[in-house]
């Protein structure tokens, strides 16, 4: 069985239009199908048209194969129900598609599509969600036959995982647009991943409930809460101290209703590994496994007699997450905490940053592209008038931290910094006129 929607040009002129910009985690289409938005009966009354709340049908004939009904539902008060009934093999006619605006050049790189399924034995094969980009060019679906629940990019299945018939499974397709990959999960266990063309760069269509053949009698079934989201696929810590006083406490805290995996790497200034000690060892990357509702808390575990080493990290995530982290000073002996500053995760780089500053404003920059970074960094006073500019070059994956006094040389300054960029980089500055007192900053991005 090989999954097939079809290639028909969907209200083009409309998706044109569509791809709103999206900064972090942002609903491109949620519903639970319940009233009174939407109306018990006939999803639509004949083919090719706009259905309820712009769904559109695609038939071959008038059969009414698909309901808002409030028999059998998983949560609210109705779902939709899809037949098989009148199909014989492969018919992606029962699919009901609906426009998105998503692309990936807006700062979240990921697009999680989710839905709860029911049917009684799955002698029909069904495709419970698909993604398709503006262009109508087919990206991923989730497939669920008796022989168990698959992603596919239409040409190569993964592996297939045992699925339960005659019960609510949630399935979930994970697009990840900086590595080019489709992962399924069916009730946030893995089913696995299949890639996808490099140069699709969108989602511009959902479709839910698409037949695609059966063994036996064609059955019907159930799809309710269906939600696509375009998540950060990205969160960057432009600094992490250790020693010299320091500790640094990873916090991610999972906002989310499914199991969210955030994979963190930590970067020597130079962009090599950096072990950084924590409680359940020493590591460069760490994999933590987010329940529903779940957070992480964790301090690093160096010495913070040592002397100061610094670097800085990124983490990619399956879903969306309050992200930060915490540097916490310890002073004399035995050390005790006189100071702390938390600072939130970066979700996407930028070429300029401005914030306020002062001579002992302190500054950390990182560079997470392929791209060398020439990096300029200006001072202007109070009074509007500029007072020093210097220029770095940073290379790929690496990092630096300074003060900005003696980063250009000035003293007793208040005023304002300036940060531009060649390629988008990440930074946040740290207010430290009252040090040991410290407080974060804005980070200041401007729109690129």
């Amino acid at each position: 069985m090989q999954t097939r929607i079809k290639k028909r040009v969907l209200m083009i002129a409309v998706l044109a239009q569509v791809g709103a910009a999206c900064s972090l985690a942002a609903d491109l289409l949620t519903t639970s199908f319940d009233s009174p938005d939407y109306t018990l009966g006939n999803f639509y009354t004949s083919p090719n048209i706009v259905a309820q709340h712009q769904w559109v049908p695609f038939l071959t004939t008038g059969v009414p194969n698909a309901q808002i009904e409030n028999t059998v539902v998983h949560s609210g008060n109705q779902a939709v129900s899809v037949s098989g009934a009148g199909f014989t093999a492969s018919n992606d006619d029962t699919s009901i598609y609906h426009i998105l605006g998503y692309s990936d050049s807006n700062a979240a790189k990921a697009v999680d599509a989710s839905i709860y399924m029911n049917e009684a034995n799955f002698n029909t094969t069904w495709v419970p969600v698909a993604l398709r980009s503006f262009n109508n060019t087919f990206i991923a679906s989730i497939a669920v036959s008796s022989a168990g629940v698959a992603v596919t990019n239409g040409t190569a299945f993964s592996s297939r995982l045992a699925v339960q018939p005659g019960a609510w499974n949630y399935f979930r397709l994970h697009l990840d647009f900086t590595a080019q990959t489709a992962t399924a999960y069916m009730n946030e266990v893995l089913v696995g991943s299949v890639p996808f063309p490099a140069s699709l760069h969108d989602v511009g269509v959902v479709a839910i409930g698409a037949f695609e053949g059966n063994t036996g009698t064609a059955n019907v079934a159930y799809l309710d809460d269906l939600a696509v989201r375009s998540v950060p696929d990205a969160y960057y810590f432009p600094e992490i101290a250790l020693g010299g006083g320091w500790q640094s406490t990873l916090t991610y805290v999972n906002i989310t209703p499914q199991t969210v995996t955030c994979t963190t790497t930590f970067l020597t200034p130079s962009g090599a590994p950096l072990s950084v000690p924590f409680t359940e060892g020493t590591l460069s990357t760490r994999t933590d496994v987010l329940q529903p509702g779940q957070s992480l808390h964790d301090q690093s575990q160096a010495n913070v007699s040592a002397p100061l080493v610094f670097g800085w990290a990124e983490a990619s995530c399956t879903g969306e997450v309050e992200a930060s982290m915490l540097y916490r000073l310890y002073q004399g002996t035995p050390p005790v905490a006189v100071s702390e500053v938390g600072v939130n995760a970066m979700t996407a780089a930028a070429t300029q940053f401005v914030t306020f500053a002062q001579t002992a404003t302190g500054v950390a920059y990182a560079n997470p592209t392929a791209t060398p970074a020439v990096i300029t960094f200006t001072v202007t006073s109070s009074t509007g008038a500029v007072l020093g500019s210097t220029t770095q070059t940073l290379a790929p994956s690496a990092v630096g931290i300074a003060n900005i006094g003696p980063l250009l040389g000035l003293s007793g300054f208040t005023g304002s910094l300036e940060i531009s960029a060649t390629v988008p980089i990440v930074s946040f500055s740290i207010n430290a006129e009252a040090f040991p007192v410290i407080s974060a900053l804005p980070p200041g991005q401007l729109g690129n």
